[in-house]
């Protein structure tokens, strides 16, 4: 709750325009990019959707179907054109939501209760994290992932099989980093470092 307060929020999108500049710099010195504000530099825009998730969510956290909205919201966001998407990568920001939303809603317990049962199994945890690597290699190999899938963008499809096609692969990316995320969250260590 603390986190989400005005303070913090202030605090964490400071520390993003910080970064954000420190790698607009970076990036205009070492990669020959052009300096804009309007542009998120390499994984900034991660922290920018930490901030928009903690700015909105007392707003609505209190929705009874939060969880399925952000998810459809998710899915949905890609059938905004491609040319639309020019301030700070806000289709990333939508499609990350849902992942925001199920840490805040999944309790504590739950957490546990799936985390331990990862680490009860000898490198589970560990071979959950490869085989959802393994099956983005092999989806991206295969054509079935393209970059723009990985970097959450529009599906720019153009007729209806290719926008169904689109929908099931971004459902498909959203369950494969969902299983990341859960190997993530089971070899996390419990307190501080």
């Amino acid at each position: 709750e603390n986190s989400l307060s005005a303070r913090g929020v202030g605090r964490l999108f400071v520390l993003f325009l910080f970064l954000n500049f420190s790698m607009m710099i970076y990036a205009y010195y070492f990669d020959g990019r052009d300096l804009s504000i309007l542009f998120l530099y390499y994984s900034s825009w991660y922290l920018l959707a930490l901030f928009v998730y903690r700015l909105t969510w007392r707003f609505v956290r209190d929705l009874a179907l939060i969880f399925p909205i952000s998810l459809l919201l998710s899915i949905c966001v890609g059938l905004v054109p491609r040319d639309l998407d020019i301030v700070w990568e806000w289709e990333k920001i939508v499609t990350l939501y849902p992942f925001f939303v199920a840490g805040a809603l999944i309790s504590e317990r739950s957490v546990m209760r799936v985390r331990r049962a990862l680490l009860d199994r000898k490198g589970a945890a560990s071979a959950l994290f490869v085989v959802s690597c393994a099956i983005v290699a092999g989806l991206v190999h295969a054509g079935v992932f393209s970059e723009e899938d990985l970097l959450w963008r529009s599906y720019g499809a153009a007729s209806h099989a290719e926008l169904l096609q689109a929908v099931g692969v971004r459902i498909l990316a959203l369950a494969v980093a969902g299983l990341m995320v859960a190997a993530f969250v089971a070899v996390t260590p419990e307190g501080p470092l």
